[in-house]
């Protein structure tokens, strides 16, 4: 062994047992910022905003407190960063965690790129870049000019009246159109194309305005009129999405969209069906969207589209991953937008209802306090069928903070292990005992199967969970040394791990509290 460069022999080793203390002087080590796997791309809708989570990012730091590592903006193009409902150019690990930070899309651009950096005061990461797609929604309401809103005419029949502009609107163009229909700007036009209504204004701004205003003068031959003053006013777009009928599913797996389950319309200008676009926000849980394209069915996910055409003509379809024995209340989220607005985030709800000839399944959690047993009744599992309600239940997967007791005639107790079983009359003679070992879970489970005692051939597999209630019994105790090592006359910032106290009995909902009981001398 070598010891500040002189070799040590140790003759007696094998008899006698040394110990040697070593000190670890801490090392800074930089904060680490990684993409999640798989995630390159972030889809966003149109001036939305989609929050920052651990499926994005992932932003770790051995040595520094979430308070300290801190996420800064290097680069972002089309996107900005909001920290709650305030734009922010950075954002700290914590309000990471606590889901506090979203990326809102400008909607100036269909792709965005967004570049962070992660630093703790002392060393910071690699520059971690990402690149958005967002959904553009277009502002472009536009109206003709006909002749009952500008008209003029001359004392010689017949002369053509032309119309010039000299005074541009401020919040959009004045377009002209010839005979083949494509509409351009136009600094001039004719009395004759304000009746054939080949003159529109297109509105182009981003703001929205109550009116807005253009001056123009009216020529005839030689004669030049005064400048007149044409006002537009701007009625403000309403989107209205209706649902007159729930979507429900009545003992059946799939269903279809229609009308009467979800219809939008604007006022006061209606768009045909292919314009009104539904932006999916957050999908359901329990089933898939899909919409039918050449006789296939297409998955709808999150920000996919579809349009009231689609559902109008019942090409729209939801469908539950597996079939449910309980009724299933599922929803997703939406936003409908038009090419001149769109609707703030809306709520489709969908219901699943057995029908009488299905299976009836009640399982509800079971509530235990820690280290005591409860009765599960028939409040909290029972099953039955229309011609049916005695079930052999066989304990597939036992409990593993627990045990599953039976009680028996003879006032024993009976633990239940994989294989073993009970029936509908145990339940409803308040036999079957849940047990919790007294472990520090906070929940446990256990797998049944269901099958009829007198018509064998279907079984039902479930799970059936339990909520345990902690009891506070456990001391707070520390993992390592109580030693913290310091440089004379310097200071250390206590990280968690130089204070590393656990409490078994913690839930991790409010942080471990320390009181000073002594004075530091």
């Amino acid at each position: 062994l070598d010891i500040n460069g002189k070799r040590t022999d140790f003759p007696s080793l094998d008899a006698t047992t040394y110990t040697l203390r070593i000190r670890i002087n801490p090392v800074n080590d930089p904060p680490e910022l990684t993409g999640a796997k798989g995630v390159q791309v972030i889809k966003i809708s149109a001036k939305g905003s989609r929050i920052l989570t651990s499926e994005h990012i992932l932003l770790s730091d051995p040595d520094d407190g979430p308070d300290k590592v801190r996420v800064q903006v290097v680069e972002a193009r089309g996107v900005h960063l909001r920290v709650g409902n305030a734009t922010a150019t950075e954002f700290t690990q914590r309000q990471f965690i606590k889901r506090l930070v979203s990326v809102h899309d400008e909607g100036l651009f269909e792709k965005g790129i967004l570049r962070l950096v992660a630093r703790d005061g002392d060393a910071r990461s690699q520059v971690l870049t990402f690149h958005t797609i967002s959904t553009p929604v277009e502002n472009s309401m536009e109206n003709k000019i006909i002749s009952c809103n500008l008209s003029f005419t001359a004392s010689v029949p017949d002369l053509p009246l032309s119309f010039s502009i000299v005074g541009l609107p401020d919040h959009g163009v004045v377009e002209c159109s010839p005979n083949d229909g494509h509409f351009a700007v136009c600094s001039t036009f004719t009395q004759e194309q304000i009746d054939r209504g080949l003159v529109r204004f297109r509105h182009t701004s981003s703001h929205h305005p109550t009116q807005d205003m253009f001056s123009f003068q009216v020529e005839s031959g030689e004669y030049v009129s005064m400048i007149h003053n044409f006002r537009l006013m701007f009625i403000p777009m309403n989107v209205k999405v209706f649902n007159r009928e729930v979507f429900m599913l009545n003992g059946t797996e799939t269903g279809t969209l229609d009308r009467a389950n979800l219809f939008a319309w604007t006022f006061p200008k209606s768009y045909p069906p292919e314009k009104l676009v539904y932006h999916i926000e957050e999908p359901p849980k329990y089933g898939i969207l899909s919409r039918r394209i050449n006789g296939k069915s297409r998955r709808i996910g999150v920000s996919s589209n579809f349009t009231q055409a689609d559902i109008d003509n019942r090409l729209i379809s939801f469908k539950l991953h597996f079939m449910q024995y309980s009724i299933i209340n599922d929803f997703f989220l939406f936003r409908v937008i038009t090419p001149a607005i769109s609707s703030e985030s809306l709520r489709f709800e969908i219901i699943f209802i057995p029908t009488q000839t299905s299976i009836q399944l009640v399982n509800r959690t079971v509530v235990v306090q820690e280290g005591e047993s409860a009765t599960i009744t028939q409040d909290s599992l029972s099953l039955a069928t229309p011609d049916d309600s005695f079930f052999v239940f066989t304990l597939a997967l036992a409990p593993a903070h627990g045990a599953l007791v039976l009680k028996t005639t003879n006032f024993t107790n009976r633990t239940l292990t994989a294989g073993m079983n009970f029936t509908t009359r145990d339940i409803a003679e308040e036999k079957l005992v849940y047990s919790h070992s007294g472990s520090e879970s906070r929940t446990d489970r256990l797998h049944l199967i269901a099958e009829s005692a007198f018509r064998k051939g279907r079984r039902i597999p479930f799970w059936m969970s339990f909520s345990i209630i902690p009891v506070n019994d456990n001391r707070p105790r520390l993992r390592g040394s109580h030693v913290i090592q310091i440089v004379e006359r310097g200071e250390r910032v206590l990280h968690p791990n130089l204070l590393d106290w656990v409490d078994d009995d913690h839930d991790g909902v409010a942080p471990l509290t320390f009181n000073f009981y002594q004075p530091i001398k």
